[in-house]
């Protein structure tokens, strides 16, 4: 899998949403932001499916 580097800003909240989810996954936080990217995709095809 071919991967892209992005960069983006976020508030202060959300950042340390994103640090205490990769902390308690033992992972870091680049993989959360994909993870929850991924889990957001399937929430929008099953709003469009509805």
């Amino acid at each position: 899998m071919q991967t892209k580097t992005l960069s983006i800003r976020i508030d202060n909240d959300d950042y340390r949403f994103l640090s205490s989810l990769a902390k308690e996954e033992k992972e870091d936080i680049s993989k959360a932001v994909r993870e929850l990217v991924d889990l957001g995709r399937v929430m929008l095809a099953k709003g469009k499916y509805k």
